[in-house]
């Protein structure tokens, strides 16, 4: 930096020098032009106060039409990596629970022989279940765990899956992934539901369903794991994205 300085000096100092020497000479023209090199690499230019305002104007739309879509899509695949991070958990919790308790589908005769009444096996699943995961609490129905996400576990006596078929159906875990005090609290958008049978949890429904199924409630959850996305929220009761693309369970995004 000193050494820059000091060959801008020097220059400054010969510039000045000839111009005093043409001005001496009376050669106004020639002073004037060794004024405009000397001073010419230099000058800086601007921006008008007009041209800065437009192109504050134009970045303010570009980033409002583009901000809210942005949003949008790292919020859905927040939630999908949620939706597949609580399926595994579960399954972790069911299959090692199972291994110290036996086949889910004696818990339920056992609670009920035990203390004659639904709530004792409603109770049961849930502390065998949670008591594999990592929780803050535990009221019998709803399981609160650490991250803030719900557990709503509804059982049933057992019965044939229709679903999935030599397998006994035991019932639902609805999963609010942000919590019951944050999000819409809907099926679709924050609440996922899976299905009990005696051999695993599964995410409800079936990918064959008519897509209609989707906007009555259920296949969401299935639909989110298979196909990594919630663009169903896009479509309109039909089906139908903003793009005029038809969704199916072949088409699966609106993309």
């Amino acid at each position: 930096a000193s050494w820059i300085i000091r060959v801008r000096t020097a220059l400054a100092v010969r510039f000045q020098a000839v111009s005093q020497l043409c001005h001496s000479l009376r050669l106004p023209a020639l002073t004037g032009w060794v004024r405009y090199a000397h001073t010419a690499p230099y000058r800086k230019s601007a921006f008008t106060l007009a041209e800065t305002l437009i192109v504050i104007g134009i970045i303010g739309v570009v980033a409002a039409l583009t901000l809210p879509n942005l949003n949008h899509a790292t919020g859905d695949k927040e939630k999908v990596t949620r939706v597949k991070k609580i399926y595994s958990a579960l399954n972790d919790a069911y299959d090692r629970a199972q291994v110290v308790y036996g086949n889910a589908n004696t818990w339920w005769n056992y609670a009920y022989d035990l203390a004659g009444d639904d709530i004792a096996c409603h109770k049961l699943f849930a502390d065998r279940i949670s008591e594999f995961m990592k929780i803050s609490s535990n009221d019998g129905f709803n399981i609160k765990l650490s991250d803030g996400t719900m557990l709503y576990i509804s059982v049933w006596q057992p019965n044939q899956s229709i679903y999935h078929p030599g397998q006994e159906f035991l019932g639902y875990i609805d999963v609010d992934i942000d919590g019951q005090d944050k999000g819409k609290n809907e099926r679709g958008y924050d609440i996922f539901r899976f299905e009990m049978t005696d051999q695993g949890i599964y995410p409800e429904g079936i990918n064959e369903e008519s897509i209609s199924y989707i906007f009555k409630g259920y296949s969401q959850t299935i639909w989110v794991l298979e196909n990594e996305n919630m663009d169903y929220l896009k479509a309109d009761e039909n089906g139908v994205c903003p793009n005029g693309k038809q969704l199916s369970w072949t088409v699966t995004s609106c993309n």
